[in-house]
């Protein structure tokens, strides 16, 4: 034991991304149905150059972010003094909810990003920064990334196109919807109403509160995203 290394912590930006509804998604879907989930989850890499094809600055290092997934939780991760870094955590994390979004039965995600020390290493993963990025996600109620607030000027300093993020609620928040062209929006939104249509007939046909609160509170979430999507 006494040889072994020792581990310290590194200054990293941090994304903690939820997959909301995960609970109702593994006790309604096959296991088959939730690993295709995951596995569009880390084929979002492979894609990242097509993605930001058309970006004025392609010398972001998409590569560089790297994912762990906790059951209904991903965390993506990057060294702060890699170039642009904030950035192109920024990008993937609106790549990744742009193509849950975008699935046959659209996935929501809500989460934050923060900036502090962390380790990971294998299936051991904690810190400060993971903590204080899971922390913001809590502080959303909508399916939405914040960024904390202490860090957005990094974000703005090395980057004029500001197409990734928007402000709502005076905070900062990753946009994944402006890729989508006007035919797209209107097919996921189209799909988002769909399912808005069950969710208003099963609180119909419950008098559980419990249930109908939680019920409302997923029909809130999907408004949301249709709102964003029809602006």
């Amino acid at each position: 034991m006494g040889g072994e290394a020792k581990v310290s912590y590194k200054d990293m930006y941090v994304a903690y991304l939820d997959i909301l509804g995960f609970k109702e998604l593994v006790g309604s879907e096959s296991c088959d149905a939730i690993y295709n989930i995951f596995e569009e989850v880390k084929e979002t890499e492979l894609i990242s150059p097509i993605y930001f094809m058309n970006d004025p600055e392609l010398n972001y290092p998409l590569d560089s972010v790297k994912k762990y997934i906790m059951s209904d939780s991903i965390v993506m991760y990057i060294e702060a003094k890699k170039k642009n870094a904030l950035n192109a955590l920024v990008k993937q994390c609106s790549l990744m909810a742009n193509c849950l979004l975008s699935r046959e039965q659209p996935v929501l995600i809500r989460g934050g990003i923060s900036r502090g020390k962390f380790y990971r290493k294998k299936y051991i993963a904690f810190g400060p920064a993971l903590v204080s990025a899971y922390n913001i996600e809590n502080m959303t109620k909508y399916p939405r990334i914040m960024i904390h607030e202490d860090i957005i000027s990094e974000y703005k300093a090395d980057y004029n196109n500001k197409q990734f993020i928007y402000i709502e609620d005076n905070n900062n928040y990753v946009s994944y919807w402006f890729a989508f062209d006007k035919e797209k929006k209107y097919s996921i939104a189209e799909k988002i109403k769909n399912a808005e249509k069950l969710l208003k007939e099963s609180i119909n046909k419950t008098d559980k509160e419990d249930e109908i609160k939680k019920l409302k509170s997923v029909l809130e979430k999907y408004e949301y995203i249709v709102t964003k999507l029809e602006d």
